[in-house]
C-alpha cells in the first residue's frame, strides 16, 4: 500500500498525467496541473474538452470540439444557478471533424470570475447561421447534451 502511494506521488511530481474518469467516462483530470481538463461526449460522434482558465474575460478557449458527420458551433452559455443559461458567445461555424484550440469571443466580457458552460450545437438547417433557440439544437450523445462547466478566472 505504501509503495503504491509513493509511486503515485512520484508520478505526479515528475509531471506525468494521471487520468481518472467518472462512471460515465466523461471527466478527465491531469494530476500535474492545477486546472483539470473536463470532457463530455464521445469522440466517435460529438465530444467537447475544455480546461478552466485565467484570462481577460473576453474569450473562452476550447481545447477540442468534435462534430462527426455535420458542421456545428461551440456556444458559451452563462451560469444560471449551476445550469446553462443564456448564450454569451458563439464560435465561428466549425466543419465536421475535430477542431482544436477553438477561441470563442464573448459578446460582453466577464468582469469577475465566473462559471460558463460550453455546449456543442449542430447546424441543422444548412443556412450556416447560428439560430439557437429556434434551430441549431444542442448536440447529444444518447440522451446527454454535450455541455460542461468550466471556471473562467478574470485576471
Amino acid at each position: 500500500m505504501c509503495v503504491l502511494a509513493v509511486l503515485a506521488l512520484g508520478t505526479a511530481a515528475c509531471g506525468k498525467s494521471k487520468k481518472s474518469s467518472s462512471s460515465s467516462g466523461d471527466t478527465t483530470t491531469t494530476a500535474a496541473t492545477a486546472a483539470a481538463q473536463v470532457t463530455k461526449g464521445d469522440k466517435s460522434s460529438f465530444y467537447l474538452a475544455a480546461t478552466p482558465q485565467t484570462n481577460d474575460g473576453k474569450s473562452v478557449k476550447i481545447d477540442e470540439a468534435v462534430f462527426t458527420g455535420t458542421k456545428g458551433w461551440v456556444a458559451i452559455h452563462s451560469d444560471a444557478g449551476g445550469a446553462p443559461g443564456p448564450v454569451i458567445g458563439v464560435s465561428k461555424i466549425l466543419d465536421a471533424g475535430t477542431a482544436n484550440d477553438v477561441v470563442v469571443t464573448l459578446d460582453k466580457p466577464l468582469t469577475a470570475t465566473a462559471k460558463v458552460f460550453p455546449m456543442l450545437h449542430l447546424e441543422d438547417n444548412n443556412n450556416t447561421t447560428y439560430d439557437f433557440p429556434n434551430g441549431d439544437a444542442p448536440a447529444k450523445v444518447g440522451a446527454d447534451v454535450v455541455v460542461l462547466p468550466i471556471e473562467i478566472t478574470v485576471g
